[in-house]
């Protein structure tokens, strides 16, 4: 058994030793809302709870065939996140009834799914189960979500794969060309029934919790049969649900084949012997898709020649000028080292666009041992306020290269003024705050309610900033997410009491913006 086998065997291993009822916990608790940097923290979820029943029954008796769920139209609030300077990816949360039911179905019929997902048949092993399981509690799920996954990542690209590749000759890669977006509804029952058995006169034989999720799911969305929600951590487990669907079908055709194969949600990895493979593998897993309505992202397809394709040299670039200016990670950031890192680091993403750099450089810049406080050193400057200008503008121009790492900007400039004042006196913390106004205003025009969100959220849980700052001009807007911050309550799905899923901001320096934000944060 390869290292790739083995990891996905002992996931199998670990997700039969947890109850179905922790696992609806979970997804109800914590996989309501997209991960932590797409929503500031006040937008969180209290008692959820799974219910004796669900709010949509199916039909249970032979010959009943209507199920048409009681959702209202246009039930999925959407936000735009940047994807890149160009584009946007869309995210999305179901109504808290269209989610329970899909979930409670899930739970009802979980030994089904879970054997599912975990076919022996597969020759294409996942890492990217998206319940976080850990060996270090067995029978729990863990408190990472966002970090796990990337764990998981890594631990496929930079671990599994290496060590298994120089038995091969290339790797392989591809991905599924708008993936989430482009989802038939009905390939849900496809994948855990199969579509022979569906088309057999069962379209409508809602014994089968395959149409059930294919219905809840349309009618949780518009009633749309294409597409589901970006966030959620159901849309993740439907994604699975398919994508094994996908793998077994494959995994038929190449039963004699000499290669290994892993997944990470849609992106398909491949150590193969030669470059006919290649073309033979291509073909195979394209048909595959099309199964499902699926077609291969011809962009992203990549062949490469060992072990090119495994690294990331932009890490190993970064590690290097990070270690030979900082000697002692717990220590201080000098102000020379932060800004000749802070060149580095432009001239990084100039030359390997579109990787996490800018969020690493930006989680170095706070302690998380001292409660992400500022780890920015100006002592040895002459002139201070200069200096935490100058760190301020760096910051800026670091949201503007990377626009979705704003959020984690903010997360720094919050550690710059509450830092103590022996490190920033009042005096330039004020000046500090009006330079901010300057801000205010082009957010304010901006389209990005991304920004708008965080912005609003910093403001109001930092005090000093709050009685300089004017934010009344955002709340002139339609969007209810912008109407919560205005009313100080929910004002999106709030046709039942519970759950909850806004919570008034206010200043609280126990959670400050990078706490919240450090996706390898363990409660």
């Amino acid at each position: 058994m390869n290292e790739i086998e083995k990891h996905w065997t002992e996931t199998k291993e670990l997700i039969k030793k947890v109850d179905s009822k922790k696992i609806a916990k979970w997804l109800l608790e914590q996989g309501y809302f997209p991960e932590q940097y797409i929503f500031p923290p006040n937008f969180k979820i209290e008692k959820f709870e799974l219910q004796e029943n669900p709010y949509h029954k199916v039909p249970t008796k032979k010959g009943e065939r209507d199920f048409t769920p009681k959702l209202n139209s246009s039930e999925v609030l959407n936000i735009s996140y940047p994807k890149s300077e160009l584009t946007d990816r869309i995210f999305g949360i179901y109504s808290p009834k269209a989610y329970h039911d899909i979930i409670w179905y899930i739970e009802k019929h979980w030994t089904q799914i879970r054997n599912h997902l975990f076919n022996k048949q597969n020759r294409i092993f996942s890492y990217s189960f998206p319940i976080p399981i850990t060996s270090d509690n067995v029978g729990e799920i863990g408190t990472l979500r966002t970090g796990r996954m990337i764990y998981e990542y890594l631990e496929l690209a930079e671990k599994d794969l290496l060590s298994e590749s120089y038995k091969y000759k290339f790797l392989l890669k591809t991905d599924i060309k708008n993936f989430y977006p482009s989802i038939y509804t009905h390939s849900i029952s496809w994948a855990i029934h199969s579509k022979e058995k569906i088309r057999d006169n069962n379209e409508s034989n809602y014994r089968l919790v395959g149409n059930i999720l294919d219905k809840l799911t349309q009618f949780g969305n518009d009633r749309k049969t294409n597409g589901i929600p970006i966030g959620p951590a159901i849309s993740d487990l439907i994604a699975e649900i398919i994508l094994a669907a996908v793998d077994r079908s494959f995994s038929k055709l190449v039963k004699k084949e000499d290669f290994i194969a892993a997944r990470y949600k849609d992106d398909y990895f491949f150590l193969i012997k030669n470059e006919e493979q290649a073309d033979k593998i291509l073909k195979k897993l394209q048909g595959c898709f099309k199964e499902f309505n699926l077609f291969i992202n011809e962009e992203k397809t990549v062949k490469y020649p060992l072990p090119d394709g495994l690294l990331r040299p932009w890490i190993l670039r970064f590690n290097k000028t990070w270690f030979g200016l900082i000697k002692d990670e717990k220590s201080k950031i000098r102000f020379r080292d932060f800004f000749t890192m802070s060149q580095e680091i432009f001239q990084i993403d100039t030359d390997y666009p579109g990787t996490g750099i800018i969020d690493k450089f930006i989680a170095k810049l706070t302690d998380k041992e001292k409660n992400y406080s500022l780890k920015i050193d100006f002592s040895e400057l002459k002139n201070k306020k200069q200096g935490i200008f100058r760190t301020y503008s760096i910051l800026i121009h670091l949201s503007k290269r990377s626009k979705k790492s704003f959020p984690n900007v903010l997360g720094v400039i919050e550690s710059i003024i509450r830092a103590d004042k022996e490190f920033v006196s009042d005096k330039i913390k004020v000046l500090l705050i009006q330079e901010m106004e300057s801000l205010n205003s082009i957010l304010l025009k901006t389209d990005d309610e991304h920004k708008k969100l965080w912005w609003i959220y910093f403001v109001l849980t930092n005090n000093e900033v709050k009685k300089v700052i004017d934010i009344k001009p955002f709340y002139k807007s339609d969007s209810l997410f912008l109407k919560s911050f205005n009313k100080r309550k929910q004002k999106f799905f709030d046709e039942l009491k519970e759950p909850i899923l806004f919570i008034n901001p206010d200043e609280d320096l126990t959670n400050p913006i990078a706490k919240c934000l450090n996706i390898f944060k363990k409660e």
